[in-house]
């Protein structure tokens, strides 16, 4: 199954060809790979697309795990680490 995507850049070229009858290509130049992500709403099929174990390589090499961690709740982590044999000590109030 294909997704089908809608977005709008701006963009200083683009040639659309056709691929089938049912498909076409276009090439866009001009226009940052930022700026065409943030114009597609649909934020599950590109994460789909780029697949669980390239984005976990990426956050491994650019040593980001700290960055994504903070935009989970710490329970929550707690948790999974716990639910994965992980043992912690009680916390001591001060």
């Amino acid at each position: 199954m294909t997704n089908k995507i809608s977005f709008e850049v701006t963009a200083s070229d683009a040639s659309i060809k056709p691929d089938d009858y049912r498909n076409i290509r276009v090439e866009v130049d001009g226009i940052a790979i930022s700026d065409l992500l943030e114009s597609i709403e649909d934020n599950a099929s590109i994460l789909e697309e780029i697949g669980e174990e390239k984005i976990a390589d990426w956050i491994s090499e650019e040593n980001k795990l700290a960055e994504l961690l903070n935009h989970f709740d710490d329970v929550d982590l707690a948790d999974y680490l716990k639910n994965k044999g992980w043992v912690f000590a009680e916390a001591v109030n001060a």
